[in-house]
């Protein structure tokens, strides 16, 4: 009986072990938590044909009334970069077409936005962020703010 309750025992042990790592994320992917929802969009990088080191992001989920995050960032590889009103923005629209709410970056709460890895023969990228949005207008049933934390992305810079 006892080898019995210690194969049990030690079967259930091994089961409940897991890696604490995170998921890895496929190409072109952006996921966070928003206001303690989860939050997935499809993301394209780009450089911007304007400025040849400005890079773009933009995550858009919730199609076909797309939520849409933008963010540019002056490129210089791994590292940090400081977020502004100027370079991120976030909308939501009816139909892909009629914009029905605009948020803006909330400069007073914690933000980051950092690219932890960065491959140049393959233009892949990988980086995690937080940031706080607040309305600027729209519905009165939209989220005052939208509150992104652990936030992670990977993508595939596109020419």
């Amino acid at each position: 009986m006892k080898k019995i309750t210690l194969t049990i025992f030690a079967i259930s042990l091994l089961l409940s072990c897991h890696d604490d790592k995170e998921t890895p994320l496929s190409d072109n992917v952006a996921s966070a938590t928003l206001n303690n929802g989860g939050w997935n969009a499809v993301l394209n990088v780009y450089f911007d044909p304007n400025s040849a080191d400005s890079l773009r992001f933009q995550a858009v989920t919730n199609r076909p009334n797309d939520e849409v995050m933008n963010l540019i960032i002056k490129f210089q590889g791994i590292g940090s970069y400081e977020l502004t009103s100027q370079s991120a923005s976030y909308y939501t629209t009816v139909g892909g077409d009629v914009i029905s709410s605009v948020y803006v970056l909330d400069n007073s709460a914690p933000l980051h936005f950092e690219i932890t890895e960065y491959t140049a023969d393959t233009k892949t990228i990988e980086g995690d962020f937080r940031m706080v949005f607040k309305k600027k207008r729209g519905m009165p049933t939209d989220s005052a703010a939208l509150n992104f934390h652990n936030g992670r992305f990977k993508g595939v810079i596109k020419n």
